[in-house]
Order: C-alpha cells, then sequence, then structure tokens
C-alpha cells in the first residue's frame, strides 16, 4: 500500500476511512508515523472541514507503538484539548494506556502538568491507573507518581481527582492512604466517604475505571463498536452543547457514583 495515499485518504474521510487502508496503515509500522504525528499535531488538520482525522491518526499512533508516539500523542492532547470534547475522557485514557509501560513517564508529566485542562490531567491519571491494571511491574511506579502529584497539587479538587483514581486500584497496600485522605480533610468528604472507600473494596461498589482493554479502531465507523460522530450515539463535535455542558461541569464537584453532566454516564 501507498502509504502517503493512505494518509491522504485519512486526512479526506475521516472517521469513514476504510477499513483496508487503516490496516494498510497499520501495516506500514514505522513508515507511517512522521505523517501521522503531522496530522495529530498539526493545527491546519484540526482546523479543516474533517476534524476527525487528527484524533483518527492519534489513535492509530497508538497502535503502531513508535517510540515518539506519546510525545506525538501528548503534543495533539496539550495543543487541542479543547477540539476533541467528549472524546477527551471518554476515550483518551485508554488510547494514552495503549502505548504500555514505556509511555508512563510521558503521560505521567502530562498528569503533572499543573499548566494545562483538568480533563487533561484526569485523563492522564486514569490512564496511568489502566497501565497498572495491566502490567503490575509498572504499578509500583505508577501509584508513588500519582501520590506524589497529590501531594504537591494547590488545586483541592484537582488533588481529590488524582487521589480518587488511587481507589480504582483496590489495592489493600493503599487503603490506609485512602481512608487518611478523607479523614484528615486532604480530600473533601463530599466526594466520597470511608463507607463509599468500603464498598469500592468489599466489591459493593464497581472500580470506575478497569483494565478491560479498548479496541481503538472503534473510532471508525466500519467498526462494529463505532459510536461516534455526526448523529451517531455521541456526537463529540456538537460544539455549542459541549461548551454548555463542560461549562456546566465546573459549577460544582461531581461526586464519585453521580452521572457525569455531559450525560455520558
Amino acid at each position: 500500500m501507498d502509504v502517503e495515499a493512505g494518509i491522504r485518504t485519512l486526512v479526506f474521510n475521516g472517521l469513514h476511512t476504510d477499513e483496508e487502508t487503516v490496516r494498510g496503515i497499520l501495516d506500514a509500522g514505522e513508515e507511517a508515523f512522521p505523517r501521522l504525528a503531522r496530522v495529530a499535531t498539526y493545527d491546519e488538520y484540526w482546523w479543516a472541514r474533517n476534524g476527525w482525522a487528527p484524533i483518527c491518526a492519534i489513535h492509530l499512533l497508538a497502535e503502531i507503538g513508535h517510540r515518539w508516539a506519546p510525545l506525538a500523542v501528548n503534543t495533539a492532547i496539550l495543543d487541542h484539548h479543547g477540539d476533541t470534547g467528549d472524546w477527551l475522557l471518554e476515550e483518551a485514557p485508554h488510547v494514552l494506556a495503549r502505548m504500555g509501560p514505556g509511555a508512563v513517564p510521558a503521560t505521567a508529566a502530562l498528569m503533572r502538568h499543573a499548566c494545562t485542562d483538568a480533563y487533561v490531567r484526569v485523563a492522564a491519571a486514569e490512564a496511568l491507573v489502566i497501565t497498572a491494571l495491566r502490567h503490575q511491574d509498572a504499578k509500583p511506579g505508577i501509584v508513588a507518581s500519582i501520590r506524589d502529584a497529590a501531594q504537591r497539587e494547590a488545586d483541592a479538587d484537582m488533588r481529590m481527582m488524582l487521589v480518587d483514581s488511587l481507589l480504582n486500584l483496590r489495592d489493600p497496600d493503599l487503603y490506609g492512604y485512602l481512608r487518611d485522605a478523607v479523614e484528615t480533610g486532604f480530600i473533601s468528604s463530599d466526594y466520597y466517604d470511608v463507607p463509599t472507600l468500603d464498598d469500592v473494596y468489599e466489591g459493593r461498589l464497581p472500580p470506575s475505571t478497569t483494565s478491560s482493554p479498548v479496541e481503538l479502531l472503534r473510532i471508525f465507523s466500519y467498526h462494529p463498536g463505532y459510536r461516534y460522530g455526526p448523529g451517531g450515539p455521541v456526537d463529540m463535535f456538537d460544539d455549542l452543547l459541549v461548551r454548555r455542558l463542560v461549562d456546566a461541569g465546573h459549577d460544582r464537584k461531581t461526586g464519585r457514583n453521580e452521572p457525569c453532566p455531559c450525560g455520558s454516564g
């Protein structure tokens, strides 16, 4: 397959790129990386008529697993998180985690990036937790990184979300830390309290993050798991609606077991 022609098709068709073209780009592996990285990070592709092409390129970058893929993906997210809608919290954690333990340093840096959007940092923290659940040898370093970020965090809401991400590990060694975080006021008990903590640890409440793999190619409309796009079950690019929902979400904290204000669950 002509990689350049395949990526031109991706740029033109975005979500509706055919399976043969997508598979051909993936099969090209590292040869496709430089062009995919440009599509994912250059403003011209985000501002083009088909704004889906960069997000599709991000998914393919994570699948290819090039050593520079974490840098390209993080750059795209940092520079264009405002253009991604629901994708940022629904898909980005799985995209970041797909790159495996080798991407942990870059993902941890994204989580600690105090100058970026809170949703970016939450997505990065969730990606780290997914990676820890899949790769037990990486868990100690990931736990230490999230705890350190929480300890240094000045914003109370962000600190709460970082600590909460650790609850999803249901690690017995973290129970004391999490309980102390609530009882000492390190995080607000309005978000979750000790009974909620116990419910998660004892299996009465499911964790909000699991290690179950997500098929990254479901971003494409040919895939049976496809659910994004104009007119689909989740239309990420209804900009007015997204902005209203995000603004509403900033008005108050959402409890751990409350539905997301964006309506996604």
